[in-house]
């Protein structure tokens, strides 16, 4: 790829950025603004003096600065800067009303033509069309704006395994990263270690301000508000929504800001049914939703169980208030005394300080294989989701674990509302108890409640593939709509 250098880091400048990473290697950006200078833009680009365009080869300086072309081209000429290097970006691509053009009378042919040098065909190509009226939804250009990448995050796997989709397919991804500090590259570096190859993605740190795209995609509460911040660069707005993120604060503001985001127009894209639910009767949303995906090449009964003794596995997270861990645990404490040859294990975190029973702490597991293996192994596995379930109970159903969880309001529902597939437990510590002891002591009731959610798992919940057109076709007939 071709090396350029931008000249100005305005309020234009990160609409410049997320066009051209695109097509150059863009070594830095420069401006004449001493304040400026020092600063770090999007995560990764350390705004110079212009003396630093003399330290560097590049095959362009691409001005970013509107209105005063002509002054910085005399500038950098004057510099000494050969004139076939100075570029105006918004002749580069074109940056006009479609309608002028044609009301002119120009033809679209030779304007692109006239800016091929700079592969501007597919850009204003794109432009024309989607002046016409007729989007090309089969390669859109999505921003995804999402918050620090957390490591084992369900969610956070989720959101990376639409983007790695949406990239494989043709679409043109950048990604904003906000509340992080740490350089660009580096939580690139991350993503492709912890969940999946980002390719060529650019990664930009959010500042503020973002580029034009066709779409853009929030995918946490507060980046929903940042997307509102910049609803002026998206043809359409989306929002990925994973859970219920107002409950997760008490009474607050925070609380409130959250809902608030259940109140816009956006096109809210949902992880399962009860999501998709929630805000369409709470907040009449325009919702839709893919089901969970399940990686089946992992999550499967094709081997063996190895374990001899009997065990329960809890998915214990004592940092996330909605998995309820001090109820498991002082159910799991009636079970220990009641049934003390069963082994007890906590997974899921790496912050669970002692019981008040022996367990065993499994922690957070290196590799998903051997989550998996933890699954085959155990003889019940207990995860608690008062809101929108995680993937951990189905893909324990995948690998013949099965499942109990609280019996709370519209519970059934996330388990297909057939009660032959999941165990609901009473909500109160000591009854909850109680009602493992019998479950453990009923193989047949086992057995069967193992079978049955295993087939229904199968069957119910789709490949990672399959997530990602569900996804796909949300987004291109939103676009197709239109505002």
């Amino acid at each position: 790829m071709e090396k350029i250098f931008i000249y100005g880091a305005g309020n234009y400048c990160a609409s410049v950025v997320s066009r051209l990473i695109i097509d150059y290697e863009i070594i830095g950006i420069v401006d004449k603004d001493r304040k400026k200078q020092g600063n770090i833009l999007f995560g990764r680009y350390c705004i110079n003096g212009v003396e630093a365009l003399l330290s560097m080869e590049c095959a362009y300086i691409v001005v970013s600065v509107r209105n005063y072309f002509e002054d910085i081209k005399k500038e950098l000429l004057d510099m000494g800067v050969p004139i076939e290097k100075i570029k105006n970006y918004d002749e580069m691509y074109d940056v006009v009303d479609p309608l002028d053009i044609l009301n002119r009378g120009e033809d679209i042919e030779k304007k692109q033509k006239k800016y091929s040098v700079f592969q501007n065909r597919m850009f204003y190509s794109k432009v024309y069309d989607d002046y016409k009226g007729n989007i090309r939804t089969e390669s859109l250009d999505i921003a995804f704006i999402v918050p620090e990448p957390q490591r084992q995050s369900g969610g956070h796997r989720n959101i990376y395994r639409a983007i790695h989709y949406l990239y494989r397919k043709g679409h043109r991804i950048t990604v904003y990263y906000t509340d992080c500090a740490v350089h660009a590259d580096i939580v690139k570096y991350r993503i492709n270690e912890w969940f999946y190859d980002m390719g060529d993605i650019p990664f930009l740190c959010y500042d503020g301000s973002m580029g034009k795209h066709d779409a853009c995609v929030a995918t946490w509460w507060k980046t929903a508000y940042a997307m509102m911040d910049n609803r002026n660069n998206f043809k359409q707005m989306f929002y990925f929504v994973q859970d219920n993120e107002a409950s997760f604060y008490s009474m607050s503001s925070n609380a409130i800001l959250a809902e608030n985001t259940y109140k816009q127009d956006y096109k809210y894209i949902c992880s399962g049914p009860w999501m998709a639910a929630f805000l369409q009767n709470k907040y009449h949303a325009r919702a839709d939703y893919f089901q969970f995906p399940v990686n089946k090449k992992i999550y499967n009964m094709d081997t063996h169980r190895t374990k001899e003794n009997r065990n329960i596995i809890f998915f214990a997270k004592p940092e996330m208030p909605r998995r309820c861990y001090e109820i498991g645990i002082a159910a799991l404490a009636e079970v220990h005394r009641r049934m003390p040859e069963v082994e007890i294990i906590l997974f899921g975190s790496n912050r669970v300080e002692k019981a008040p029973f022996p367990v065993t702490k499994a922690g957070i597991l290196p590799t998903l294989a051997e989550l998996a293996e933890l699954y085959r192994n155990a003889d019940l596995g207990i995860v608690f989701s008062p809101t929108n379930p995680s993937l951990v109970p189905y893909e324990m159903m995948h690998c013949g674990c099965p499942v109990a969880d609280m019996n709370l309001e519209y519970a059934l529902s996330k388990y297909g509302d057939d009660e032959n597939n999941v165990f609901l437990l009473d909500t109160r510590p000591e009854r909850m108890g109680v009602q493992i002891c019998e479950i453990m002591q009923n193989a047949e009731l086992m057995r069967e409640k193992r079978e049955h959610a295993y087939n229904w798992a199968v069957k119910e919940f789709p490949t990672e593939d399959e997530m990602g057109e569900i996804i796909e076709k949300i987004i291109a007939d939103e676009m197709k709509i239109g505002k």
